[in-house]
């Protein structure tokens, strides 16, 4: 398949465009598709390998609120779960049981707190992946510029079912891409699961 193209510009004037877009959303109508996207992922998640562990993000006022309510149904339903620290410029897994153990990092998101245990990539079995945007087409990903995510999913360590995670006002049919770029085939939104024509994600 043919991508589009991408320089540093087109990207960083998406990236301006979608973190506008979300900043003018009233917060009431954020806390609604938050619930709606937190009741697709339970909808969602029978189809999930038990036991497992589930990796998870949150913390940005444009997420949805996954530690504080859908982590404690996870493991009411027998998941473990785990969220990301930031250490030498990469993602690393650690195991938590609640919001408790979470603390903010330094760009504002959560992050799990040093006394939590450390896990292996190939300890997930599901990565719920955030973005700014991605293509409702082909499944192509833009994150926040810092290439943390890009680096996880492109890691031979992770063998996890990766799941796109983003509101409907975040899908575009395509977007700038470059060669690094992660595409996955699955998107779930506050209204569906969308299957992708990406072929990166079996």
């Amino acid at each position: 398949m043919d991508l589009p193209t991408a320089d540093a510009s087109s990207k960083a004037a998406l990236r301006r465009e979608m973190r506008e877009r979300l900043r003018l959303c009233p917060e009431d109508q954020l806390a609604r598709w938050s619930g709606q996207l937190i009741a697709q992922l339970k909808a969602h998640a029978s189809t999930w390998p038990k036991p497992g562990v589930i990796g998870l993000f949150g913390g940005l006022r444009s997420e949805p609120d996954l530690l504080g309510e859908f982590l404690p149904w996870l493991h009411r339903q027998g998941w473990q779960a785990a969220l990301f620290a930031v250490q030498n410029q990469r993602l690393v897994a650690k195991r938590i049981e609640s919001l408790a153990q979470c603390q903010r990092g330094s760009l504002g998101v959560w992050e799990p707190a040093p006394e939590t245990s450390t896990l292996g990539l190939e300890d997930l079995r599901v990565l719920l992946v955030p973005a700014l945007a991605y293509s409702s087409r082909d499944g192509r990903r833009l994150g926040r510029g810092g290439g943390f995510y890009d680096r996880l999913l492109a890691d031979p360590r992770l063998r996890a079912q990766c799941l796109g995670i983003a509101y409907e006002i975040q899908l575009r049919d395509s977007i700038p891409c470059e060669a690094h770029d992660a595409c996955l085939k699955w998107i779930l939104t506050e209204t569906r699961c969308l299957e992708t024509h990406s072929a990166a994600q079996a």
